[in-house]
């Protein structure tokens, strides 16, 4: 637990660290004496040392780098911070805050995490170092293992130890970046893990098993969340469409706290209810409204983010968008803009994102989509993937059924496949991650050849005919096509179109394509115009 101890002038031996190359002892001792007298001399002296709310017992430090340590105390106060045998030293700044740099930390643990100024000392016991990821997103970023369907395999998925911890952010709204996090680490098992977010937890087991190390999830995520809603107000302003949504922040802001509490009072509902924010978001995508009201710009980011910063992180996972279906066009650039402005606030530019491509949803139709939301901002994604130190899991096939919710994807595989992608990236861990995706359509007589990458192994398909491709001619009135696996490439074609223009797979709300590679991942859905620069 965390303790307070008063102390008056705390023996030199318990503040021994080095500061630019000092000892501990010495560089803190001379700060107290140049610092304690104007302290003496302030009323501010009773201003406690705060240290932010992620730093609780059972908390997990990301291993291999330095740490920040960061709170709050009286200006001018210096503070010493202790972890693992490694030290820092401080100077808290004119507005109160003070953040100190610990050199890397081996996993392992537990340790004991001191932070020491002129009159107090705090205490956190059960400290681990090991790998720590932000969860971030929309329900599907939160939805229980419970609620996935999925507690009844707590005891096949769960490593059954004490190293995988979990500090949940809980929802908040706020006008300007906060440094107050209301939130404890607590350690996952097979008693409490059935409440845990389903696809954090799957993904920490898998690393645990592989890496064994400490493994720390922060899940801070959001029912009804837009991708603008979690960038900075600094990050929305350095785009005129972000600035956009910063316009008329009032009153979205009051408007959706009001929505908010209505939900809660009429219908007795939970601010996370997930289920609920599911209901309303099917109807928007069936009926083609609007938009279900949403968290305004930034206003998410300033109070479950802005906390969080700069608490070192191995990576970030997101599973957000569905929201957004309204207008998939902005998506790229918005989710582009939140990957720049995240990194920019964390310091580190190479922060890798691991985000989850849209389900399945809605009905499954008969003939080929012209028009298709769901796909356009699937698109959106894969090119937002392109961004370098990012990497995309398709869940195109985790929902096989019509019509289809955009919670009833299958929260074990996607857990799963991020964490493949986690280990052959971040930890040297080659294994398959990605699917066949299109990499050059040409023209062969009135058929299509369509090469694809990340067909090493191959291609394959789920059943007995492959599916999912359609063509069109010049008339862009797409038919279903017969498609053949030939090597890397398929070619496709239809007796209706004997000069192909257009050629389309898993281009739909709900898909119905079973194209894999022979690693067992799924193609990447994609629309391609066939020019004749393409004919060979």
């Amino acid at each position: 637990m965390t303790v307070l101890k008063r102390s008056g002038n705390t023996c030199a031996g318990e503040r021994r660290h080095r500061l630019t190359g000092l000892l501990y002892r010495t560089a803190f001792a001379s700060l107290l004496a140049t610092s304690i007298p104007a302290l003496l001399s302030s009323s501010a002296l009773a201003a406690p040392i705060k240290i932010n709310g992620a730093f609780t017992e059972h908390m997990v430090v990301q291993s291999g780098q330095p740490v920040v340590v960061y709170g709050t105390a009286t200006p001018g106060e210096p503070i010493g911070v202790k972890l693992a045998e490694k030290k820092a030293v401080a100077i808290t700044n004119e507005k109160g805050d003070w953040a100190a740099t610990l050199e890397a930390i081996p996993a392992g643990g537990p340790y004991e995490l001191q932070v020491v100024g002129a009159q107090e000392k705090l205490v956190v016991n059960d400290v681990m170092s090991g790998e720590v990821w932000l969860c971030s997103g929309q329900s599907n970023m939160l939805m229980s293992l419970k609620q996935a369907g999925l507690d009844a395999k707590t005891n096949e998925i769960s490593t059954g130890d004490s190293s995988i911890r979990l500090l949940k952010v809980g929802f908040g709204m706020a006008k300007s970046p906060q440094k107050k996090l209301d939130a404890k680490w607590v350690i996952l098992d097979r008693d409490n893990a059935a409440n845990c977010a389903a696809i954090p937890f799957v993904f920490a087991t898998e690393l645990r098993k592989k890496l064994n190390t400490p493994i720390g999830i922060i899940v801070s995520a959001s029912d009804g969340a837009r991708c603008d809603s979690w960038i900075s107000t600094g990050g929305l302003n350095k785009t005129a469409e972000g600035r956009s949504k910063l316009a008329g922040f009032e009153e979205q802001y009051e408007a959706y706290l009001a929505y908010r509490e209505q939900k809660m009072s009429n219908q007795g509902e939970k601010t996370s209810d997930v289920e609920s924010w599911d209901r309303e978001a099917d109807a928007v995508f069936r009926n083609g409204a609007t938009a279900v009201p949403a968290p305004p710009g930034a206003a998410l980011y300033n109070a479950m983010i802005a906390p969080l910063v700069p608490y070192t992180l191995r990576g970030v996972l997101w599973y957000q968008g569905e929201i957004n279906i309204t207008r998939p066009e902005t998506y790229e650039r918005y989710f582009t803009l939140l990957m720049h402005d995240w990194r920019r606030k964390w310091k580190q530019p190479h922060l890798p994102f691991l985000f989850v491509q849209l389900p399945p949803v809605g009905e499954r139709l008969e003939t080929p989509a012209s028009v298709s939301k769901a796909a356009r901002l699937r698109d959106a994604q894969t090119k937002a993937g392109l961004l370098p130190y990012t990497y995309m899991v398709s869940a195109v096939d985790t929902i096989d059924k019509s019509p289809a919710e955009w919670h009833g994807s299958d929260k074990q595989l996607i857990g799963k496949r991020l964490a493949q992608m986690a280990l052959s990236t971040q930890y040297k861990k080659p294994m398959p991650f990605k699917g066949p995706s299109m990499e050059a359509v040409t023209l062969e007589g009135s058929k299509v050849r369509v090469r694809f990458r990340n067909a090493t192994h191959g291609l394959t398909m789920k059943g007995d005919v492959l599916k999912g491709f359609a063509i069109a001619g010049d008339d862009k009135k797409l038919v279903w096509a017969s498609s053949q696996i030939d090597g890397d490439s398929v070619l496709v074609w239809s007796n209706l179109v004997s000069k192909p223009s257009l050629v389309t797979y898993a281009w739909a709300d709900n898909p119905d394509g079973n194209l894999y590679n022979g690693d067992d991942l799924p193609a990447i859905p994609f629309r391609s115009q066939v020019t004749h620069s393409n004919i060979q």
